[in-house]
């Protein structure tokens, strides 16, 4: 092999690796990404969101929404699962 087919060869090889990389690290950072989202929160609710933050247990509101999300989300799969696995174990 020449020194020039060994070089494209290796070019080719070090493009595929980073190509790879670039994409694994594209989809970590979608999954990472957070949107704009809009939502009415009656005025009560936005107060009680605010003394949180006046007693600094968050940041912002934004953080303290987010956070109950989360936790929603994941008590929601949580409790799917444990219906799912209960359901499994009669049959």
């Amino acid at each position: 092999m020449s020194y020039k087919g060994f070089a494209l060869k290796e070019k080719q090889a070090t493009t595929a690796k980073t190509s790879k990389e670039e994409n694994k690290k594209s989809k970590k950072e979608s999954s990472n990404k957070t949107e704009i989202l809009n939502v009415r929160i009656p005025k009560d609710l936005i107060l009680e969101l605010d003394n949180l933050v006046e007693q600094r247990v968050f940041n912002s509101r934004s953080e303290a929404i987010r956070e109950f999300a989360r936790e929603y989300v994941q008590s929601q799969l949580h409790e799917k699962n444990a219906k799912g696995s209960e359901q499994g174990g009669e049959e």
